[in-house]
């Protein structure tokens, strides 16, 4: 069964939502290389995530969801179609 690309990009917002609502502890998400155009809210339920690695996508713009992840050290936003990162804004200072 082939897959068209709106239901493969369904497929895999699916797959990091089911992660993220049932591994609340995890510590570190790698979502690199999966042609995401969005990230899915969800992540922000990981409250303990330290490492999150969203290189190598389709994102132009981050969610300002992610002040909730405290614990959130490493940050990878490399090679997407992201046109401006707001110093001071949602991004923790220890990233």
């Amino acid at each position: 069964r082939s897959r068209t690309p709106t239901t493969e990009f369904s497929t895999k917002i699916e797959m990091i939502r089911n992660v993220c609502s049932t591994i609340k502890t995890l510590q570190h998400l790698d979502v690199s290389g999966n042609d995401l155009q969005e990230l899915p809210l969800d992540i922000a339920l990981l409250t303990d995530l330290e490492s999150l690695n969203c290189s190598h996508n389709q994102l132009h713009e981050i969610p300002d969801l992610f002040e909730e992840l405290k614990y959130l050290k490493d940050l990878d936003l490399s090679f997407n179609l992201l046109k401006e990162i707001v110093e001071g804004g949602w991004i923790p200072a220890n990233c």
